[in-house]
């Protein structure tokens, strides 16, 4: 009894249930022991739901579309407004977080809004106004010094001929004569521009530029002292975002041809989508 005290005398608690363990393997018979532990099973993925990703020109998202689809398994829907590409249309959850979504938006040029305004908005420019419109836009203007110097001829002196014979039949004058002042102080009708051309991109980003005829109207004042009135028109302005969406999805489908492209959209729950 003394010996087996002096034995286990410097061992710690777990080094003597250690070696009764191993006495106890050898008395039953048993020569190795085996420990296992069960493996926790991993929770379920979480579908972390459509992964959109937003391409601002129609190449970049036509590029996008090749990389990451294919004809077999992607889907493109179109509206006036919207793309939207969907990598795999069979896949209903989405476990591993890639932008498996593309969209691109129609978003119209900053030159188109300025221009669209001037014509559509119906409000006339004196002819100051129209001056500084003109010379701060001359990069899209066609042409521009001709038209601008054709305006700025009258910029320090224009004459109101009153006694105009463009008249209505109850003598209420309908038109007026505009003079310019020459360089040898004689007087001469005015030689205006009444039309001019403009080249603009209708999309943002995009490469195409569409080509606009503008006429400019004056709005003749009826007294001496009254305002001279500049407005522009142009009908090709109308339908213009019509024509430039088709022709970016003309360019979409030539491009992925062979394609599922629909019109229409796809019914997408996603805080990043505009519906």
């Amino acid at each position: 009894m003394e010996n087996t005290k002096s034995i286990f005398a410097d061992l710690s608690d777990r080094d003597i249930r250690s070696i009764r363990l191993i006495n106890e393997m050898e008395e039953k018979g048993i020569k190795k022991l085996v420990l296992t532990k069960e493996p926790q099973k991993p929770d379920p993925p979480v579908p972390l739901g459509a992964k959109v990703i937003k391409l601002t020109d129609m190449d970049s998202f036509i590029s996008f579309c090749k990389k990451n689809g294919s004809k077999e398994k992607s889907v493109l829907y179109f509206t006036d407004q919207v793309v939207l590409f969907i990598m795999d249309e069979t896949q209903t959850e989405n476990y591993d977080g890639i932008y498996d979504h593309g969209l691109f938006n129609f978003t119209f040029s900053y030159e188109f809004g300025i221009w669209n305004e001037a014509v559509n908005g119906n409000v006339g420019s004196t002819q100051k106004g129209f001056l500084r419109f003109l010379k701060t836009n001359k990069n899209d203007i066609l042409e521009n010094v001709k038209l601008i110097e054709s305006y700025e001829s009258l910029k320090t002196k224009i004459a109101v001929n009153i006694d105009s014979q463009i008249s209505s039949t109850d003598g209420k004058i309908i038109g007026v004569s505009l003079t310019s002042k020459t360089e040898s102080g004689k007087t001469e009708p005015g030689k205006l521009v009444g039309s001019f051309d403009i080249e603009i991109p209708v999309i943002k980003d995009a490469d195409e530029k569409a080509k606009f005829p503008i006429t400019v109207e004056l709005d003749e004042p009826e007294a001496a002292d009254a305002p001279l009135k500049i407005f522009l028109s142009s009908p090709e302005f109308r339908d213009a975002k019509e024509k430039a969406v088709k022709a970016e999805i003309k360019k979409l489908k030539d491009d992925l041809k062979g394609w599922n492209i629909f019109a229409g959209m796809a019914n997408i729950s996603s805080n990043d989508l505009p519906f």
